[in-house]
C-alpha cells in the first residue's frame, strides 16, 4: 500500500517544522510495511497517481484550489481512499483564522458531507480528553478490523475498544454514510463557543463507500486531526496517538481505505 499525505495539512506542517508530531504514526505505518510520502506541493492527478490512500490533516492556511478538488474527486471515484480530517472550528468566533473546517469542508461537500462548525471540548477530564468507547464505537471495519489485517506492535487484536480525542468539531451523517464513532451520552462535553451540549445526531467520524457518493473509492471523514499527534508533542495541542487504541484505529482506517 502507498499513502500520500497532503503537505499543507496542519499536523503535517507541524511535523515538517518540528519533527516530533507524527513520528509514532509513521513508525506504525513502517512496521505494517505501508509506504508513505508527503506531497511536495499542490495535489493533482499526477501527484496522486500510484497512491492508494490520501490523508488530509486539516488545512488551515491554504485553500484547496479548484484543480485540487477535481483531482481528489477523480482519485476517489476511480477507486482511491480518502481520509479527510478537520479539527475544532475556533474557540473564538471572532477570529476566522481559528476556523479549522473552512477549507477541509470544501472537500467533504464533494462527497455530500459536511462538518458542524463547532468547538467541542471536555469540561471535566484531564487535558480535555474525550474517550470514545462502548456503544459510541460502531462495528465498522475501521473499528473491528478483519482477519489478516495488520496489528500494531505489542497488540493482540484489530478490534478498537477506545479512541481518545480532545478538542474537535463534528460531522453530519447523510444518506450515504455509516457511523464509525458517535458522540452519544457525553454530557461532560460542550460546544465551547456556545456552552451548549453536543448537537443531537452529529458524529465524530463517518465512513462512505456507497458508489452513489464516492464511486469506486472509500472515504472517512473525521472531526479531529490532533489525535494523530504524539502524546509527548504539545503543538498545536497535546497529541493522543499513544493513548487508547488510537494507533490500531489509524491502521484499520488506512487498511480499509485501501480497499481491503
Amino acid at each position: 500500500m502507498k499513502i500520500l499525505f497532503d503537505r499543507y495539512g496542519q499536523q503535517i506542517q507541524v511535523q515538517i517544522n518540528q519533527g516530533n508530531r507524527l513520528t509514532g504514526m509513521f513508525e506504525t505505518l513502517t512496521e505494517a510495511n505501508y509506504a508513505y510520502d508527503i506531497a511536495q506541493g499542490a495535489l493533482s492527478d499526477a501527484t496522486l497517481n500510484g497512491y492508494d490512500v490520501l490523508i488530509l490533516t486539516n488545512r488551515m492556511d491554504d485553500p484547496f484550489e479548484k484543480a485540487e478538488l477535481e483531482a481528489i474527486t477523480n482519485f476517489v471515484t476511480n477507486g482511491g481512499g480518502l481520509w479527510c480530517m478537520a479539527n475544532h472550528s475556533g474557540f473564538n468566533l471572532g477570529n476566522i483564522n481559528n476556523n479549522h473546517v473552512r477549507y477541509t469542508g470544501s472537500v467533504c461537500s464533494t462527497f455530500w458531507s459536511a462538518y458542524e462548525a463547532a468547538a467541542y471540548s471536555s469540561t471535566d477530564r484531564q487535558d480535555n480528553e474525550v474517550p470514545l468507547t462502548g456503544t459510541n464505537l460502531s462495528n465498522h471495519p475501521t473499528i473491528i478490523g478483519a482477519k489478516g489485517w495488520p496489528i500494531v506492535k505489542g497488540g493482540t487484536t484489530t478490534v478498537v475498544s477506545s479512541i481518545v480525542t480532545r478538542s474537535f468539531c463534528a460531522v453530519y451523517p447523510n444518506a450515504f454514510s455509516t457511523s464509525i464513532a458517535a458522540l452519544e451520552g457525553l454530557k461532560y462535553v460542550v460546544n465551547t463557543q456556545s456552552s451548549k451540549p453536543i448537537t443531537n445526531g452529529v458524529l465524530w467520524s463517518i465512513g462512505l463507500s456507497d458508489p452513489k457518493s464516492v464511486g469506486k473509492g472509500r472515504v472517512v471523514i473525521c472531526g479531529d486531526s490532533g489525535w494523530l499527534g504524539n502524546t509527548d508533542s504539545d503543538w498545536p495541542g497535546p497529541g493522543e496517538y499513544q493513548n487508547g487504541d488510537n494507533a490500531q484505529y489509524m491502521l484499520n482506517t488506512v487498511t480499509w481505505l485501501s480497499g481491503a
